[in-house]
């Protein structure tokens, strides 16, 4: 028995007659004094897409990147390439199937070790069973993540704070966050207590906290009207010195006065 062999129809013969969809040609092969016809009929494929075919790598969250491929009349990725090197899978990427598309990861290790600075990229040449290949771009980028902290807010009896309220907020690192604390009827606002470092008044129950951290803080209220509030010592001890200087020279002025009308 002779070992079977392959035909093959060179493609340029197929283009040299012009064939447009759904045209047929008839070929009569006779071997041996045996005629067989086969009949070659043309189509147009439907190449895989790539979507997106641009991505980007976030430097501050590296991660592997994903773009999915729709397969049409495509069934398999020969290779993918970069700058003339071909990606393992597995070890560069990974290829998830599902029906009628796949999910292409390009993997993190290999990422890092090409994109290290923002607007670095990378240009892949994905190749398939049928048509020409398709490219996947992906480019650095640097997202700065911002910071965020926590606000603790309570307060004591006799009183609420009613901006921006009790309990947990959070915000963004260097925000003002404006504090009003309302009294009671019957007791009065006395001062914020706890991670104060960042108010800028604690004494005042209208004031603001810078947050450059997590921070636990009270408003405190005693009872007592607002205007019953804490001695100002520094203060009051400044009025009376002020009060007994202002008399010694009244009194030394006049003393100086009456001695000079005596001596007259």
């Amino acid at each position: 028995m002779n070992d079977p062999a392959t035909l093959a129809v060179r493609d340029t013969y197929a283009a040299g007659n012009s064939l447009a969809v759904d045209d047929g040609v008839d070929l009569t092969i006779t071997v041996s004094a045996h005629a067989s016809t086969i009949t070659i009929t043309a189509i147009e494929l439907t190449c895989a897409t790539v979507d997106p075919q641009a991505a980007e790598y976030d430097l501050s969250h590296p991660a592997a990147v994903e773009t999915t491929i729709t397969w049409n009349d495509a069934s398999a990725v020969d290779s993918i390439m970069e700058n003339g090197n071909t990606l393992v899978e597995g070890i560069h990427y990974t290829l998830g199937l599902w029906n009628g598309a796949a999910t292409l990861s390009i993997l993190d290790a290999y990422l890092a070790d090409r994109l290290l600075e923002a607007a670095d990229d990378v240009e892949l040449t994905i190749a398939f069973d049928v048509c020409e290949p398709t490219t996947f771009a992906i480019t650095a980028i640097f997202e700065e993540i911002q910071v965020q902290y926590d606000l603790a807010i309570d307060s004591t009896a006799g009183g609420r704070v009613t901006t921006p309220g009790e309990g947990t907020f959070t915000y963004d690192e260097g925000t003002v966050v404006d504090l009003v604390a309302t009294s009671a009827t019957g007791y009065r606002f006395v001062n914020w207590t706890g991670d104060t470092g960042t108010i800028a008044d604690v004494n005042a129950a209208s004031t603001n906290i810078t947050m450059d951290g997590s921070y636990n803080i009270t408003a405190n209220f005693a009872a007592g009207t607002p205007f019953q509030r804490p001695i100002n010592w520094p203060l009051f001890l400044g009025i009376i010195a002020a009060v007994v200087v202002a008399g010694l020279v009244v009194f030394l002025v006049r003393r100086r006065t009456g001695a000079r009308a005596q001596r007259r």
